[in-house]
């Protein structure tokens, strides 16, 4: 099998993604497996779905056009949101930047970042969810804070939260976005 679940293509304007139908019948376009159990990738749209607010620009450690990501901020709930992954192994940073240009974290010096990751899992392989890979409190470094993602693999698929909060925060007793 190739690379594994990428993040939508091309989402860096507002028009919803959609996926094509042309695969195996009664398996929701390959997003579930066997009994209708979610796979990999029903999980990576699913993390696709729960973003929301506008779209915003993001950028990678790495200069290889196959890894990808879309971000957007969503002001009401003070939640910055990024989906990035594609053919890319090894160590990888996620920059989420401008943050000092939103009002949810003009002020914020920090934020805690939670990154999960699900993996390709075929069309008939089904997944139980996202894994965490950690929640910390990370700086906001002239707004831009990096998210690293260390060991990525190429069939994998990240995808992190960050919100507003103080040095201080025990990033245990936070309740961030689902899951």
């Amino acid at each position: 099998p190739g690379p594994g679940p990428r993040p939508p293509p091309r989402e860096d304007t507002p028009p919803s993604g959609c996926l094509a139908y042309w695969h195996v019948g009664n398996a929701l376009d390959d997003l579930a497996a066997d009994a209708n159990e979610p796979n990999g990738a029903w999980w990576m749209y699913k993390m696709y779905a729960d973003m929301s607010g506008k779209t915003v620009k993001c950028s990678t450690s790495t200069s290889k056009m196959n890894l990808y990501g879309l971000a957007s901020i969503d002001e009401g709930k003070k939640t910055a949101y990024a989906l990035f992954g594609g053919d890319h192994q090894g160590d990888e940073v996620l920059y989420m930047k401008g943050l000092n240009k939103t009002e949810a974290f003009a002020e914020s010096k920090f934020a805690l970042v939670t990154l999960r990751t699900t993996a390709y899992s075929g069309t008939y392989g089904p997944s139980l969810g996202p894994d965490l890979v950690y929640r910390r409190v990370l700086p906001i470094v002239d707004g831009t804070v990096s998210i690293p993602a260390e060991g990525a693999l190429a069939t994998n698929v990240f995808y992190a939260t960050a919100i507003p909060v103080d040095k201080d925060t025990d990033p245990t007793e936070v309740e961030g976005p689902w899951r």
